[in-house]
């Protein structure tokens, strides 16, 4: 992502949660989130509404 969700994230502990990831796009902050949760382990749960809006 960005320097900046790198700051903000730093020390989120992402262990056996569930992450309600809404966004925009097409699973790029799904991914993130994914990549985060394997970085600790891997036991949490994503639940993933994604909306991809045509191109304006």
């Amino acid at each position: 992502m960005s320097e900046f969700h790198d700051f903000v994230l730093k020390d989120l502990n992402l262990k056996n949660k569930i992450i309600l990831d809404a966004a925009v796009g097409a699973g790029e902050n799904t991914y993130f989130w994914a990549k985060r949760i394997h970085e600790q382990g891997g036991t949490s749960k994503i639940i993933s509404i994604d909306n991809d809006l045509p191109e304006v």
